[in-house]
């Protein structure tokens, strides 16, 4: 079974940007994806920027969650002030990329609509409402989306979380692990560049995934002028994972 992938998408005009959002549910393994993207992109010639994740660290540095906010205005507040920390951190960081002279790829570590997982369906719409945003307008901001699915679907044994695990700060447990990765590949459906990465037997591959797909969209589109729309055919591989190299998101897809 054939599926084809069409590449076409805006380019940032400005520079010769290319954005990447890297999403998916915790454990998943985004921190080795990045540092393997960031080698291999540097070792190409491209200078490589990476947005952290924000939330942790504002979290972190200002007394943590206060579980009496969850469920009130005071919890879409929050997540008001995490939106409008994201967009202006973003807007910064391309400010920065436009002055290199080398073509920049630009790596989010999740992004603007990553407060979704958080929030119910009303209060997320309150939060775009107070920061005059949509969902469209956010998902513009990216050339790329790459969701890493995590490894509680269908490899638990590798899945840990909270005090004396690999990650203390991560509270998910397994199935609200899974219910979080399905919602954040809800989430960014809408985009016209999803890649959804499986999970393999061999973890090196699932990196190597990740690395595949923003290589083939540098390769095709190229980073010196506007963007061309082509075709691409990948041939679907289940050996490994309900979501091979190659699939569509669960559900739908493109």
């Amino acid at each position: 079974q054939v599926y084809a992938f069409v590449f076409h998408c805006t380019m940032s005009t400005q520079a010769q940007i290319f954005r990447v959002l890297l999403t998916g549910g915790p454990g998943a393994g985004k921190s080795s994806a990045l540092a393997t993207l960031c080698d291999k992109l540097t070792k190409r010639g491209y200078h490589c920027i990476v947005v952290p994740e924000n939330a942790t660290v504002l979290l972190d540095h200002s007394g943590g969650y206060d579980s009496a906010w969850h469920g009130t205005v005071k919890h879409v507040r929050m997540q008001q002030a995490f939106l409008r920390y994201q967009q202006a951190q973003e807007d910064a960081y391309a400010s920065l990329a436009e002055l290199r002279d080398q073509p920049v790829v630009i790596i989010h570590d999740r992004g603007c609509l990553d407060g979704r997982l958080f929030c119910t369906k009303e209060q997320w719409e309150q939060v775009l409402s107070g920061c005059g945003a949509t969902e469209e307008q956010l998902l513009k901001r990216y050339d790329l989306i790459v969701h890493m699915t995590t490894c509680a679907s269908g490899m638990e044994k590798f899945y840990d979380f909270g005090p004396g695990s690999s990650n203390p700060s991560r509270y998910h447990d397994v199935e609200q692990a899974k219910h979080a990765d399905v919602l954040a590949q809800q989430v960014y459906i809408k985009h016209p560049q999803v890649r959804v990465v499986g999970n393999f037997t061999e973890f090196r591959r699932k990196i190597e995934t990740v690395v595949r797909y923003v290589f083939d969209a540098l390769h095709i589109d190229g980073l010196g002028g506007p963007r061309i729309r082509r075709t691409l055919l990948r041939k679907r591989d289940n050996s490994d994972c309900p979501c091979g190299w190659g699939a569509p998101p669960p559900g739908g897809g493109r």
